[in-house]
């Protein structure tokens, strides 16, 4: 009998119950509530639920949550304002005093709006965990805001804004792009029952941030910050004066009178310059709240989540986080990409039990870390929240984390502590350790927040040891030294207003022995599939899954998940993928199941356990890519023996071989050229014969040769087969049009169903539609009805652009004859091909029948300095067995080129080859080394970058049988530290797709 998380374990818990990961009383009360919500008009439409992991006390912490928009009566009597984790309240005495009304959601809400005394609509949504797919929620009130009923809202992606359009008599909603609809914009004619989509709209990409991001509107009296506001007109038609009432941080609510005489905005606030013409600010709800710890964070996935959770779950001390956007520069061009990563970063600090997140863009125009306006945001900030203590990113710029402490000292609050993923610090805090007045260990926070991060969060935050221990180092305290305790803001003098005024739940030693015993099932799983590489805790090693239990892996596996509990299966299947994913990645010994194996079984679990949601779909589709993915399949056909050269004592064992004799360079190219006497090193023969006096000093050619049979087992041809509908009525159309679906659905597409599709027809149907570029045009009755219908929307987040449209397509020129790869770019195949910029890198493509040739100009991005060819020191992972290899080095921590070709077209799997100007180079498939081409590169570097050439064997990336004239490339310039995984889903902005010429 299946034993619930109330369930006090024995010796034998393994074999008998299901473990809970949070350990905290379940709420089935609310979880009953959400599966019962019912659409209006007479039809059942299948909600999609918020969802909240136990520990983050959403309904102890939404009766103070952020408030983010209120609206009034047009009598002015009644109000309501809504905010985070789905709250609601309502005044009915000119907000005056004010009471929680019950929501039916856990969403946080966006906006609300008024059509008439008694009709009320609010907006707001979710994104599903890991995929990142948003989802919209919409509240009606019928009764003048007294309660609270769903809409029609299945289809809707996640909405920001509602509005009364009176002369239209509809209601119009703007929020994130819909594929399903083509647009960001929604009507209804029914007082919000029903939607659509709004035709002839496109998405704004200079829209203002989400209200999550918003600076604030206007500061409280003494402290606190405001969100939105609005004006009440004087009674009776009385206009000597009007009533304001601001909402803001911790449900915070004032209310002041206005002289008609100043001045207001559209959205009926009051301007600065007429701030002396208003009453003072009355706090009527929530006076005593404060902002305890201002978290300033530089990275999502390295923000301290643990510590977060902490100190407002376990300590009970309000939590704010400012993310310090030092990349802000980079993410300009895509606003609706950033605007979703905000409400993701806040999702993640409210789940976690924070007051939410504030934004600034710390790059300014003039790219300079001394930059005077930084300490004006830094006192602007500090200003608003006035906290007792702040927390800063080590990582910040040394420039900016000064000034933060010198302004900090300077406002009073009483303690600044940075923070840093590694050793070192004053204080540490392990993944591994067990909250107990949560029940939950600090690692799975860590993990929960990644999930709603969303895909690119997901799947980049890795395993690696130094995500292990967040360090703590105490910069300055008001009362000359550290305290120790629970909380960072131990031994301060601060008032109740900085707690949390409602109890907190606290885990039971039960429930803090479920969680132990959770762990020690998690290690079972993960010896299962071959991913401990620790022993159980008490110095013996955790025996191998395979020998301690019968039947297939899958069985086993499928046993060891059915054990936790419902609620936490995808939180432990997740962190699993990822574990799997970077074991493919790294080198180390040998496993007991290799590590494909163990991601396509996950994989599998994920589809079949999560049908229902966006994340199972996900996986069914991926295991499909994985299986039909022709990179992977060459992998198979690859593997890693030793170099054919012995290593020469004179030169670094880590680098390259540098050859004299290339194969690009023959008699035909260049026949009054002397042929050098010497045309090897090392025993190494090149066909690109290189002029020696031609070899400057900056310049470098390296060599990779080819070689025979896979140690890596490829994707299995079997098939995970497609999870079944959900419930009848609950198609999934933001999954269902998604553009990456409908392009691997495409008639010749790797998902095609029909066996004798034409590629190629396809490709020079898709070269014909683009002629005409850059208006939208059809690509031809090859393509699918969706992507047809994709490429007639004016702007679509880039997916029209990719698959239909000349503006991000690189030609490739076919050269007669082949250039010399000396770096520099004088060759006759480089003039005749058109060059694409991206992201500060030029790059150009050119073909023959035997190779591919690219190159690449790295411009000011790279930032080496003109000696930057010669060697540097050898990469962080270091030993000796890293040391002797002269190809696959680790790039993480170097300035690189990476080059990526999709050569199957699913914009999923990709070949990857990766250099340095120093002769360090990677090659590889996603990230995994097997993948063994024979290839040569040159680089020359000057004070302006670094100029790359190279050439790849074709036969190396397509076999016969295999081809496919659907090329994606991505050519980028990566800064150590940067993620090389490809992305859980794909962002068309990183592609540009390769067009052959036409025979």
């Amino acid at each position: 009998m299946k034993v619930s998380r109330r369930w006090c374990p024995q010796a034998a818990w393994a074999s008998a119950g299901s473990i809970s990961r949070s350990g905290l009383v379940h709420r089935t009360f609310w979880a009953v509530c959400f599966a019962l919500v019912l659409g209006v008009a007479g039809s059942v439409q299948a909600q999609r639920v918020c969802r909240f992991p136990d520990y983050s006390a959403v309904d102890v912490l939404r009766e103070e949550s952020r408030l983010s928009a209120v609206a009034v009566s047009p009598d002015g009597q009644t109000c309501v304002t809504v905010g985070d984790r789905g709250v609601i309240l309502r005044s009915a005495d000119r907000g005056q005093t004010w009471a929680l009304v019950e929501s039916s959601t856990r969403a946080r809400l966006d906006d609300v709006t008024v059509v008439s005394p008694d009709l009320w609509v609010a907006v707001g949504g979710f994104d599903d965990p890991v995929t990142g797919i948003s989802r919209g929620v919409v509240l009606r009130s019928t009764d003048g805001g007294r309660s609270w009923a769903r809409g029609i809202d299945g289809d809707l992606p996640r909405l920001g804004q509602v509005k009364f359009d009176a002369a239209r008599r509809c209601l119009v909603a703007d929020g994130r792009f819909s594929f399903a609809d083509l647009t960001d914009r929604f009507e209804s004619y029914d007082g919000g029952r029903q939607w659509q989509g709004a035709a002839g709209t496109a998405p704004e990409v200079h829209r203002s941030l989400p209200p999550a991001a918003k600076a604030p509107i206007v500061d409280g009296p003494a402290d606190g910050v405001a969100r939105a506001s609005v004006t009440i007109t004087g009674r009776h038609g009385d206009h000597g004066s009007v009533e304001q009432i601001a909402v803001g941080d911790h449900g915070r609510i004032w209310r002041r009178r206005v002289p008609s005489t100043a001045g207001e905005t559209a959205d009926g606030t009051i301007p600065d310059d007429d701030a002396t013409a208003a009453g003072a600010w009355q706090a009527v709800r929530g006076d005593a709240r404060r902002t305890a710890i201002l978290v300033v964070t530089t990275d999502r996935i390295q923000t301290p989540w643990r510590l977060i959770a902490s100190e407002v779950l376990q300590s009970g001390q309000r939590t704010a986080v400012l993310w310090w956007d030092q990349d802000s520069a980079d993410r300009a061009s895509n606003a609706t990409e950033r605007t979703a990563d905000l409400d993701r970063f806040h999702d993640a600090v409210v789940q976690m039990g924070g007051v939410g997140l504030d934004y600034q863009p710390a790059a300014q125009p003039s790219d300079s870390a001394d930059d005077v306006s930084h300490p004006e945001w830094i006192n602007t900030w500090l200003r608003r929240h006035r906290p007792a203590v702040l927390v800063i990113d080590r990582r910040m710029l040394r420039s900016v984390r000064q000034a933060w402490l010198h302004a900090a000292v300077k406002a009073q609050v009483q303690r600044v502590v940075d923070y840093q993923y590694g050793t070192s610090g004053d204080t540490l805090m392990h993944a591994g350790a067990l909250y107990p007045r949560l029940g939950v260990v600090a690692g799975d926070l860590q993990n929960d927040a990644w999930m709603t991060l969303g895909p690119d969060a997901a799947i980049s935050a890795g395993t690696s040891g130094e995500l292990n221990h967040l360090a703590l180092r105490w910069l300055y305290d008001a009362r000359g030294s550290m305290v120790p305790g629970e909380s960072i803001a131990s031994g301060l003098p601060l008032s109740s207003g900085y707690r949390i005024a409602a109890g907190l739940p606290t885990a039971s030693r039960r429930d803090v022995q479920i969680a132990q015993a959770r762990i020690g099932l998690t290690r079972k799983v993960e010896a299962l599939l071959g991913l401990s590489e620790t022993g159980d805790g008490d110095g013996a090693p955790v025996p191998s899954g395979r020998q301690s239990m019968q039947g297939t892996l899958k069985q086993q596996l499928d046993a060891l998940v059915s054990q936790f509990d419902s609620d936490d299966r995808l939180a432990v299947l997740w962190r699993l993928y990822r574990r799997s994913t970077d074991a493919l990645e790294r080198s180390g010994p040998v496993r007991p199941v290799d590590p494909s194996e163990s991601q396509r079984i996950l994989l599998e679990q994920i589809a079949s356990r999560f049908q229902s949601q966006s994340v199972g779909q996900w996986a069914a589709l991926r295991s499909k890519v994985l299986a039909a993915s022709q990179e992977r399949s060459m992998l198979a056909a690859t593997s890693l023996p030793a170099f054919l050269t012995e290593t020469s004592d004179d030169r670094p064992r880590h680098s390259v071989e540098v050859v004299r004799s290339s194969p690009f360079q023959t008699d035909s190219v260049h026949p009054n050229e002397p042929q050098p006497a010497e045309q090897s090193i090392g025993g190494i023969d090149s066909p690109f014969q290189v002029e020696r006096t031609r070899l400057k000093g900056k310049a470098t050619l390296g060599t990779l040769g080819q070689f025979g049979e896979a140690v890596f087992p490829g994707a299995r041809a079997g098939d995970v087969s497609a999870p079944s509908s959900k419930e009848p009525g609950a198609v999934d159309l933001q999954w269902e049009f998604h553009p990456w679906r409908l392009w691997l659905k495409r008639p010749g597409g790797c998902l095609d169903t029909d066996a004798h599709s034409d590629t190629s027809t396809e490709s020079e149907n898709m070269d014909a539609a683009i002629a005409g570029a850059p208006e939208p045009v059809l690509g031809g009755d090859s393509l699918s009805p969706g992507l047809q219908r994709l490429a007639m929307a004016d702007r679509t987040n880039g997916w029209g652009e990719l698959l239909t449209r000349a503006t991000m397509v690189a030609p490739v020129a076919v050269t007669p004859t082949r250039p010399w790869l000396d770096g520099r770019l004088d060759d006759a195949c480089w003039r005749e091909a058109t060059e694409t910029r991206r992201e500060g890198v030029r790059y150009r493509f050119a073909s023959d029948d035997e190779f591919l040739f690219v190159a690449v100009v790295c411009g000011e991005a790279t930032k080496i300095d003109a000696g930057g060819s010669a060697p540097v020191q050898a990469s962080v992972s270091t030993g000796s067995a890293d040391s002797a290899k002269r190809r696959d080095h680790d790039l993480s921590q170097r300035s690189h080129l990476e080059l990526r070709l999709d050569v199957d077209g699913d914009l999923t799997t990709a070949y990857q080859i990766a250099m340095t100007a120093d002769r360090h180079t990677f090659d590889g498939v996603d990230g995994m080394s097997g993948w063994q081409p024979t290839w040569f590169y040159a680089s020359e570097a000057d004070d302006s970058g670094v100029t790359f050439e190279i050439a790849i064997r074709r036969n190396d990336l397509q076999r016969d049988g295999e081809t496919t004239d659907v090329w994606f490339a991505q050519v980028r310039w990566s800064q150590p530290g940067a993620s090389h995984r490809d992305r859980l889903l794909p962002q068309p902005t990183d592609w540009v797709r390769l067009r052959w010429p036409v025979p």
